[in-house]
């Protein structure tokens, strides 16, 4: 009876991984996705603001109270795939961690800036006092 015992090799502490563009078919899909998903939650939210304006005795309009929701969810939907798509070529690494943190405190500080650049560019700004948009 032969024994044999199977030696892991260590990882090397970096290797090039091979980056995968996802075809049309799946930018496509994930932007429907992200505009259907982040619809309902703009549409959650609106019905809060027009809640929460509407039982402190002001007149509301649910329309009105639709607008900014709209106006984020549209922005974070646009920004949603391109996210993703880093996120399924770079996973979370156990071996690099300190790479790992690295690289996700930069996306976050990115999509940060990106949402503030699409949002300022897209859309005026908004008086959430006044509620309406300013000049």
């Amino acid at each position: 009876m032969a024994f044999s015992a199977v030696v892991a090799r260590p990882a090397p502490a970096w290797r090039p991984t091979k980056i995968v563009m996802p075809s049309l078919k799946d930018v496509a899909l994930a932007y429907a996705w992200s505009f259907a998903a982040w619809g309902v939650v703009a549409l959650l939210m609106g019905s809060q603001a027009f809640v929460i304006v509407s039982s402190g005795g002001q007149y509301a309009s649910f329309r009105r109270a639709l607008i900014l929701t709209g106006v984020r969810a549209t922005t974070v939907a646009l920004l949603t795939p391109p996210l993703w798509f880093v996120v399924l070529n770079w996973p979370f690494a156990k071996d690099r961690f300190v790479l790992s943190i690295l690289r996700y405190a930069g996306l976050a500080c990115s999509f940060a800036v990106a949402f503030c650049m699409v949002r300022w560019l897209l859309y005026p700004g908004w008086d959430y006092v006044n509620m309406h948009w300013l000049p």
